[in-house]
């Protein structure tokens, strides 16, 4: 099993896909930043 692991993390794609996962975890929290504080400046403006 572990040598399973091992050959996975070394494969070129599983490391494509780490790559791509983390840009997408990063854009959803930049997305939910923004939306956040797009709320909190909004929200005096509409008070």
């Amino acid at each position: 099993m572990f040598e399973q692991l091992d050959f996975a993390m070394r494969s070129p794609n599983t490391k494509i896909a780490a790559k791509l996962l983390l840009r997408l975890v990063t854009g959803i929290l930049i997305l939910v930043l923004a939306c956040l504080w797009l709320l909190l400046t909004a929200k005096p403006a509409l008070a």
